[in-house]
């Protein structure tokens, strides 16, 4: 018996999961090659850095922008790079803000399968977000500093609200005044902020535009490979709101379920209730819950190895909340 095969035997799950880690990671890469769309979703933010504002929110084909307003303080410095160096920059720092943010948490294997996971693969590639806001999330629920943690949770807000719904709640519960306090201030301040910058117009144009986005979602099929349970009832026929308000309601109960869970359930917990309580969301916004799936999966936990697939949503998602419900604290 080779040693691989004595490996693969004694650690299937995490066999499993390196297994369609590297399949997917392959997949991903000659996919973006062969359509040449490395940096999709990072060449709508320097657009938008580098257009002007009244053009922001004008539709844009398959490619519009749907951040609120305050989302353009955060890209505005890309406008002091071309489009490919700052691609790099930005991915480079991506990775390694959730590198350092997983680290006291787990081996430098396990932080590299989170790396390597699917929803990082596709994230990085197209130079989303969503390492970024994974890694903040995880360093709030993580410090010890509970007003700079409650700063975090504002900033988080002011990129993907939907990441973070259920942030108040578990902050709530938890007797988390500080971080509550200090989250919604800093919100408050990067919303005004905003203001200032762009106006109190840019707000409602904000909001006019998201019927175009939604137009998008439909025509380019994009609502089938959505991650909430909203998203995919919708894309199969049936009215999304029911899906949203059964979504809050578990995503509340699961909050408060790991409400004392270690930093790694923590976060995990508030990006899964929120999701599944958000109408709209992708794969790679499942960022946020990979490095509890791959400390699960160092486990063998065989349904956080099925999770990290991030396909046939919204699977992934309820297999993430069972893996929390059912772990020990």
């Amino acid at each position: 018996m080779t040693k691989l095969t004595t490996a693969v035997l004694a650690r299937p799950t995490l066999a499993m999961a390196v297994v369609i880690s590297a399949l997917t990671l392959v997949g991903l890469l000659t996919l973006f090659t062969v359509k040449n769309s490395f940096a999709t979703d990072f060449s709508v933010y320097w657009r938008t850095a580098n257009e002007p504002l009244d053009m922001a929110y004008l539709p844009q084909g398959e490619l519009p922008f749907p951040y609120p307003p305050t989302m353009l303080l955060w890209i505005a410095p890309l406008k002091l790079a071309p489009m490919w160096p700052a691609f790099l920059i930005w991915v480079a720092l991506s990775a390694t803000l959730l590198w350092k943010a997983c680290q006291p948490f787990l081996s430098p294997w396990a932080v590299a399968l989170v790396l390597l996971s699917p929803p990082l693969v596709n994230g990085l590639s197209t130079g989303q977000v969503s390492a970024m806001v994974a890694a903040a999330l995880l360093w709030a629920c993580s410090t010890s500093n509970r007003v700079v943690a409650g700063m975090v949770f504002g900033v988080v807000a002011s990129i993907k609200p939907q990441l973070v719904i259920m942030a108040p709640l578990l902050l709530i519960v938890t007797f988390d005044w500080k971080a509550l306090v200090g989250s919604a201030a800093t919100y408050c301040l990067i919303f005004m902020a905003s203001v200032l910058a762009f106006g109190l117009d840019v707000w409602f144009v904000w909001l006019g535009s998201l019927d175009h986005f939604r137009d998008v979602l439909h025509n380019e099929q994009v609502l089938g490979v959505a991650a909430t349970p909203a998203a995919a009832a919708e894309n199969y026929g049936f009215p999304p709101l029911p899906f949203l308000v059964g979504g809050a309601a578990f995503g509340a109960w699961l909050v408060y379920r790991c409400r004392w869970h270690e930093p790694l359930g923590r976060s995990a917990a508030i990006a899964c209730g929120s999701l599944l309580a958000a109408p709209y969301a992708l794969t790679y916004d499942l960022a946020a819950v990979i490095p509890f799936l791959v400390s699960s999966i160092f486990r063998e936990r065989l349904s956080s190895a099925l999770a990290l697939s991030g396909v046939m949503h919204p699977i992934p998602l309820v297999l993430t909340a069972f893996g929390l419900i059912t772990r020990q604290r």
